[in-house]
């Protein structure tokens, strides 16, 4: 008669599960670990916050110019309590002025551009005696806002932003033209932008088929600082 000795496939079963169960609990500490090492590192990295510039007033400058053509038009003017059609002339005209900026600020983050707020006076922006108090309705609407936002990279020294330009209360898009320099804790804006007065519209007596062109060129010198 063979006697069988079960204790030892009994015993190396055991023992492989047991193997079977560290390796389990060894890969279970190791993603553990790599998972706390990660999270760790995530709250290590240091947030980049945006640097702001307040504008300097005194040393900001917007010049304009405007080149105005129109067509021949005819118009109701009162003459003697009574309204009458007046035919005028075709106007050519090149005017040019100044507007004050009143407030602004700049936005950096890692060192590029992320936006730009400039608010403007527009009692200083006289262009005509459209409305007996200037092309603008300045009693009503007595700032403007130019609010860039999309900012290009630089090419050829010069970045491409885009945003919207807010004046009496009606906000249209636009591009400007920018270049920057920087020193110390000064950053300065140089740029242009143009502004067709029939865009908003700023002109009641006169629609877009009377007139070429009708065209209003500002130019920026823009200082900001922290």
């Amino acid at each position: 008669m063979i006697l069988l000795d079960l204790s030892k496939p009994i015993f190396m079963k055991k023992t492989v599960l047991s193997f079977a169960l560290l390796a389990l609990v060894s890969c279970g500490s190791n993603e553990s670990s790599t998972q706390k090492s990660s999270s760790a590192t995530e709250l290590e990295t240091p947030k980049v916050e945006e640097v702001v510039y307040q504008l300097d007033t005194k040393n900001a400058s917007m010049k304009w110019d405007r080149v105005l053509d129109q067509k021949p038009t005819k118009q109701k003017v009162m003459i003697l309590g009574s309204e009458v059609d007046v035919e005028l002339g075709a106007v050519k005209l090149n005017s040019s002025g100044e507007v004050t900026a009143t407030s602004g600020e700049l936005r950096k983050l890692e060192d590029a551009i992320s936006g730009m707020t400039v608010k403007f006076d527009m009692q200083t922006f006289q262009l005509s005696a459209e409305k007996q108090h200037g092309l603008f309705d300045t009693k009503k609407y007595p700032e403007s806002t130019l609010l860039l936002d999309q900012f290009g990279k630089p090419k050829n020294g010069e970045i491409t932003a885009k945003g919207m330009l807010t004046i009496q209360g009606k906000s249209k898009p636009v591009t400007v033209q920018l270049k920057e320099s920087s020193k110390g804790t000064t950053v300065t804006i140089d740029g242009s932008m143009k502004i067709n007065t029939l865009d908003w519209p700023l002109r009641s007596k006169v629609t877009a088929k009377d007139v070429n062109v009708d065209q209003i060129t500002v130019q920026l010198h823009l200082t900001f600082k922290k």
